[in-house]
Order: C-alpha cells, then sequence, then structure tokens
C-alpha cells in the first residue's frame, strides 16, 4: 500500500503530512489527472499547500494558481516552481475579509477585527482548470457561486462541506447546499462524498434522495466532509500494490 502513488506526500516526519485525513483526496486528484497532459489546478484555502505539492510530486508538468491569506511555509514551497502562491483570501468580490487565524482551521465565519485582503477567482477561470480544490472554513458556496458563469472551463472540484456554516437552522442550510449544487448540475451532474477515513472510498450523492438523506445526517452529526463534483461518472481504482 506505502507504494501506491495516490498516497499523500509526508515531509519530515511531522513538518507537513498530507494522510490526517485527506487520503482519499489524494487518490481522487491521483486518478483525475494521471490522463492528462499539462494539468492546471487551483488550491483555494491552501493552508501550506500540501494538496499542491502532492499535485507537483506526481505530476511534474501540473501548474498550480494557491491562494493563502495567512502565508505559506515559503521553504517547502521554493521547490516547486511549479506552484504560485497568491497571499490573499478568494471570495466573490475584491476588498476585505474578517479573518480569524485559527492554523489551519482559520475562517472567515464570524466578526473579528483582523481582515486579510480578497478577490474573485474569476480571472483564473478564462482557461480550462482541470481540477479545484476549495477548503476555506465556510466561505465555499460564495466561491462556488461565483464559479457559475464559467462552469464550461472546469474539470472537477473538491470542496469541503460542513452544513452548520451555512445557515442558523437545517432548512436554511439544506438550501444553500442545494442551491449551488443545482446550479452546478447542468455541467457536474456527479456528486460523491469522500471517506476521512480507512481505505479511500467514494459514496455516490447524485441520486437526490441520497444527497439530501446524507446532508441530513451530516447537519445532525456536525460532520465536515469533502463533496466531488465531476462531470462524468468517476470511480477509484480498486488496486493496492502491496
Amino acid at each position: 500500500v506505502d507504494n501506491d502513488p495516490r498516497y499523500a506526500i509526508v515531509f519530515d516526519g511531522h513538518k507537513l503530512s498530507a494522510n490526517d485525513g485527506d487520503v482519499c483526496l489524494s487518490f481522487v486528484t491521483y486518478d483525475s489527472l494521471k490522463a492528462k497532459k499539462n494539468p492546471y489546478c487551483l488550491d483555494i484555502g491552501a493552508d501550506q499547500c500540501w494538496w499542491s505539492i502532492f499535485c507537483c510530486e506526481r505530476f511534474p508538468d501540473v501548474k498550480v494558481d494557491a491562494f493563502e491569506p495567512k502565508g505559506v511555509s515559503e521553504e517547502l514551497v521554493r521547490q516547486y516552481p511549479q506552484i504560485t502562491v497568491h497571499p490573499y483570501a478568494v471570495s466573490d468580490v475584491s476588498g476585505s475579509l474578517p479573518f480569524t487565524f485559527q492554523g489551519p482551521d482559520s475562517h472567515s465565519r464570524e466578526p473579528s477585527l483582523t481582515t486579510v485582503p480578497c478577490r474573485p477567482i474569476l480571472p483564473f477561470l478564462n482557461k480550462y482548470v482541470d481540477f479545484i480544490k476549495v477548503d476555506t472554513e465556510g466561505h465555499e458556496l460564495m466561491i462556488l457561486k461565483s464559479m457559475i458563469p464559467y462552469l464550461s472551463n472546469i474539470g472537477a472540484i473538491v470542496f469541503e462541506c460542513s452544513l452548520s456554516w451555512y445557515g442558523s437552522n437545517l432548512n436554511d442550510s439544506l438550501k444553500a447546499v442545494l442551491d449551488i449544487l443545482f446550479e452546478f448540475r447542468a455541467t457536474h451532474p456527479y456528486v460523491y462524498m469522500l471517506s476521512r477515513r480507512g481505505l479511500p472510498k467514494l459514496y455516490n450523492l447524485s441520486n437526490e434522495e441520497t444527497l439530501l438523506e446524507t446532508l441530513r445526517n451530516s447537519y445532525k452529526a456536525n460532520l465536515q466532509f469533502d463533496c466531488l463534483l465531476t462531470r462524468q461518472p468517476f470511480y477509484l481504482e480498486t488496486s493496492f500494490t502491496p
């Protein structure tokens, strides 16, 4: 299993690890990009750029634009010229966002005396993007909504989702998420939930009844999960290298 190229990269033992809960995302990324020539990716909410670095390690011809307002490990990222780091938050408008600094859980969900600059992602969608990762601890839906006019230029999208971030009650939260997913349906009708522990696994939520049940259960359990939107049905390879 350790030799499977879909497993994420671990640097210096503890300095930067992508294996804590994000293994399935590295599998999805690898299987999405392996047949692409010169793939182009966006890493929105890059934290320490582990996902960008994974892409570079596995696909040397990749180009990644990474967005992170709280700074990244320059010592680490400078080893990967394929990555361009943009030191601002992504939103639906230009300006500033209230921002709470909490390491990998930094967010703009609540009022704060601290602000960070923000800009729309739209200039980066004027050409085809093979894969977009959005992990902004509650700002995902605003970013996704701003992408709607450019969906024809987007391959696959993974975004972190926690319904409690998007409304004060179940009905408001459901409506906020479903409104976005229904907008994406014309171009990205296949919806999957990624596993967070154990062997990588995808749960198909493309059926509306299954989607609603899963979203309701995730709200009750206050569960965060990664959601994959694709143009075609997506299947992880099932073979593991011993």
